[in-house]
C-alpha cells in the first residue's frame, strides 16, 4: 500500500495490495470503528497530513496481527494567484507586460503555464509559448485577447489566475500637413496632436499650428484611447531668401548647441542691430541691442531652460533667423 500526496481540500483514493478476503479501514492503529470495508476507500476531504490504517482478513476469518499504515501527506494549497496589466493596447504596439503575484501555499516550489484566448473570458484557452515565468510579455496583439496563468506546486494545482482582457485600439490614419501662409493644419480630426520641428517635440497639441522657425515640420493624430499615428510625412518651411538677409546672412551664433553663453560675431559692428529669442510657438523671451560698436558680442541665455529656440537678427533692412539648441 503506497503513501499518497494531495492537495488540501481533495481526497485521496487508496487501494489495498494484499491478496486477504477482505478490507477494514481505520483511523487508528488499534481498535476503532472501521471507516470502510472494501479492497478500496475514498478518504473524505483532508484539510492536514492524515495517516489511514487497513486490517486484512483471511478467508478463514484470521485478522492481521497488526494494521498497514498508509500516510496521506496534505499539500497547503496555492494561494495569491492573481495578475494585473494594462487592459488595452494600440495596434502596432507591444503590450508592456502582465505581471503575476508572487504565488504562496503549496509547496513553496512553483511551475507556471500562461494560457490565452480569442473567443471569450471563459473558454478556448491554449498555451502561449515563452509563458512558463511569473510575468508574462504578450507582446504585439492584432484582435481583442484573454490571458490567464496556472501555478503548480507539488500535487497542488493548476490553481487558475482571475482573467485579463487586452483590447486592441485603433490607430488614427496618417495625417497629412497643408500650410496657408504661417500656418500649418493636420489633415485628420483628433483628440489632441503631437508635433515636431525637425527632432524637437513642440508644445502644440492643436490640429492648427503658426509655424515660427525653418525646418522640416511633422504631425501625428492622438484618438481618444491615446493611440498614435504614425507621423506624417516632413513639411519643409524655408528660411528667409540671401536678399532678405543681406549682409546679415554673414553673422555667426556660436557654439551652438550651448549650456547658455552664446558668442554672435559679424564682419564689422552693426549700429542699429536687435537680436530676440522666442521658444517655437513665438512669445519673446528676451531682447538685446547687439553689435552696436564692436563686431563681436558674447550673450547670456543661460536663464532659459533647455531646448530649441528662434533666434532673430534684425535692423531696418534686414532679416536673418537662426535656431539655437540650448542644453543644461
Amino acid at each position: 500500500m503506497a503513501n499518497q500526496a494531495i492537495c488540501s481540500g481533495s481526497s485521496a483514493t487508496l487501494q489495498a495490495s494484499s491478496v486477504a478476503h477482505s478490507f477494514s479501514w481505520y483511523a487508528t492503529s488499534q481498535g476503532g470503528t472501521p471507516l470502510h470495508t472494501g479492497e478500496t476507500y475514498t478518504t473524505p476531504t483532508l484539510l492536514q497530513t492524515t495517516t489511514f490504517y487497513a486490517e486484512s482478513k483471511s478467508e478463514s476469518g484470521c485478522t492481521s496481527s497488526t494494521r498497514t499504515a498508509v500516510r496521506v501527506t496534505v499539500t497547503p494549497a496555492v494561494t495569491n494567484n492573481s495578475i494585473t496589466g494594462e487592459q488595452s493596447v494600440c495596434q502596432g504596439q507591444p503590450h508592456p507586460g502582465l505581471t503575476g503575484a508572487p504565488a504562496a501555499g503549496g509547496t513553496g516550489i512553483y511551475s507556471y503555464q500562461w494560457e490565452r484566448s480569442t473567443t471569450g473570458s471563459n473558454s478556448d484557452f491554449v498555451t502561449v509559448s515563452n509563458g512558463n515565468g511569473n510575468d508574462y510579455a504578450p507582446g504585439y496583439l492584432s484582435v481583442t485577447t484573454y490571458f490567464r496563468r496556472l501555478v503548480f506546486s507539488g500535487s497542488c494545482g493548476p490553481s487558475i489566475s482571475n482573467v485579463i482582457q487586452i483590447e486592441v485600439q485603433p490607430i488614427p490614419p496618417t495625417p497629412t500637413i497643408s500650410q496657408d501662409g504661417t500656418t500649418l493644419t493636420a489633415s485628420i480630426a483628433a483628440e489632441r496632436y503631437q508635433w515636431k520641428l525637425d527632432n524637437q517635440t513642440l508644445p502644440a497639441t492643436t490640429q492648427t499650428i503658426t509655424a515660427t522657425a525653418p525646418g522640416k515640420y511633422y504631425v501625428s493624430a492622438i484618438n481618444k484611447n491615446s493611440c498614435s499615428s504614425p507621423f506624417s510625412e516632413a513639411f519643409q518651411i524655408t528660411v528667409s531668401g540671401a536678399a532678405e538677409e543681406g549682409p546679415l546672412a554673414q553673422l555667426r551664433l556660436f557654439p551652438n548647441p550651448t549650456t547658455g553663453a552664446v558668442i554672435l560675431q559679424a564682419a564689422t559692428a552693426q549700429p542699429d542691430l536687435v537680436l530676440t529669442v522666442t521658444n517655437l510657438t513665438g512669445q519673446e523671451l528676451g531682447r538685446f541691442n547687439v553689435l552696436r560698436q564692436t563686431a563681436q558680442q558674447q550673450l547670456d541665455l543661460s536663464f532659459l531652460p533647455a531646448g530649441l529656440y528662434l533666434v532673430q537678427m534684425h535692423n531696418d533692412r534686414f532679416t536673418s533667423s537662426r535656431r539655437l539648441v540650448i542644453t543644461k
